[in-house]
């Protein structure tokens, strides 16, 4: 039997998802009979211990009972379901670290929805979708959007980042979009610029990363103020002084900072001020609602502060002329959407060295 400490089990944050290999799978559940029907007989599980609220059990595969706990289980009804993993023959000191660091059930479901998508091969493409002067139609940028697929399946872009800052992996994610970025570069962009995300792994500005992304882009010839770097929505700095000194550093290669979902959310005025971006992305919902007095307000107020601040301001999502129109009457500078062209993948190929 396997001997445990009595008393509250806490959650820790450090268990990994386990391979298919024996291990012990501790259970903190008041209902022994419900774990013993998720499990069933065909795993050659052994209960080793059992107790009040705790049973540890033995098995051929660890990966498995945990796919059949988290299977046959109501996560939704017991998402809190203490479980913990560690190694077939586990000293004393493991099992009672592994207990401790005990996870709720909900918490494995993801990490192993985590561990089944990074598993999977991933076809990574660059779309770029176009930017244009409002006044002429003019195209004056492109943004770059990741998009990715499995097995011809589409994996959006708010999954993959909502699995990725799951996952651990956000940094490695946030890096690559712009790396492929760069690389899908061809003649046609000239003198355009071109907006690449900036995601904030952990709430701080990656330098290193940036820096990557900026020598990426020197070395096939791109002026850094054709480079628009642009604060995702999901950038919940936790320092906003410091995310601004990080930013200016970047600055001083010559690169731009845009702001996106401004006028809504964390994106509102005080950050705006504090990181004094180039260019300010109205949100979404502002062009939506466009027809109404009160976002036209919004979108005044933001107009206004950007014209005595010398920045640009960029409607996202028209797909109308209507919504073109009244952009366009409120001062708007440039504008994306689908009534522009939407995003599409282009022609890649060598760039002039300067």
């Amino acid at each position: 039997m396997v001997e445990l400490a009595s008393g509250t089990m806490r959650t820790g944050v450090g268990a990994t998802v386990p391979t298919a290999d024996p291990g012990l799978v501790l259970v903190g559940s008041a209902d022994a009979v419900a774990v013993d029907r998720a499990l069933g007989p065909d795993l050659g599980v052994v209960v080793v211990d059992r107790r009040p609220g705790v049973t540890w059990l033995e098995v051929p595969d660890a990966r498995m009972t945990l796919e059949r706990l988290v299977d046959r289980i109501d996560v939704a009804g017991s998402g809190d379901l203490p479980v913990a993993v560690t190694r077939s023959g586990a000293t004393l000191d493991e099992v009672v670290t592994a207990a401790m660091g005990a996870l709720p059930l909900r918490v494995w479901a993801d990490r192993l929805a985590d561990a089944d998508l990074a598993a999977k091969a991933l076809d990574y493409r660059i779309h770029y979708q176009p930017i244009v002067r409002l006044d002429d139609g003019e195209v004056i940028g492109h943004e770059a959007l990741l998009r990715a697929t499995s097995g011809g399946e589409i994996i959006a872009a708010d999954e993959l980042i909502e699995r990725a800052t799951a996952g651990g992996w956000l940094a490695e994610l946030d890096l690559l979009s712009r790396q492929l970025a760069i690389q899908g570069l061809g003649p046609w962009l000239g003198d355009d610029l071109v907006f690449l995300n900036l995601l904030a792994p952990d709430g701080v500005v990656a330098l290193d990363a940036m820096q990557q992304t900026i020598d990426a882009a020197r070395a096939r010839g791109i002026d850094g103020d054709q480079l628009v770097f642009e604060s995702n929505e999901r950038n919940h700095f936790h320092d906003l002084a410091a995310a601004a000194e990080d930013l200016a550093t970047l600055r001083r290669h010559g690169v731009r900072l845009a702001i996106d979902d401004a006028g809504d959310g964390f994106n509102g005025l005080s950050a705006i001020a504090m990181l004094a971006p180039d260019v300010l992305k109205l949100a979404p919902a502002l062009t939506r609602s466009i027809d109404r007095p009160e976002a036209a307000a919004v979108v005044s107020t933001v107009v206004s502060l950007a014209s005595r601040s010398g920045v640009w301001v960029v409607a996202e999502n028209i797909e109308t002329e209507a919504q073109a129109d009244a952009m366009r009457a409120l001062g708007v500078d440039w504008a994306q959407g689908r009534l522009f062209g939407p995003p599409v993948a282009r022609a890649t190929g060598d760039l002039i060295v300067r």
